[in-house]
């Protein structure tokens, strides 16, 4: 494996970098080692609380105007 000074390449060249890595771990979704457990554990009481009614939605532009008017 090459390396690479990262701190020698300029924004443009970081966010290629950045975008090459993301392509690469994503290339695998099976890959489970990817994500901490308990991403997947939030993920799926969130899948379940969404079913069964615990939470629910808000259209973006409400939700911007609450917040402007706090």
């Amino acid at each position: 494996m090459k390396s690479i000074e990262i701190n020698k390449l300029n924004i443009s060249e970081k966010f290629i970098l950045m975008e090459k890595l993301c392509d690469d771990l994503s290339s695998n979704p099976e890959e489970k080692e990817l994500s901490p457990k308990w991403h997947f554990e939030t993920l799926t009481e969130r899948e379940e609380g969404i079913k069964n009614g615990k939470y629910s939605f808000n259209e973006f532009d409400d939700v911007k105007k609450r917040l402007q008017n706090l």
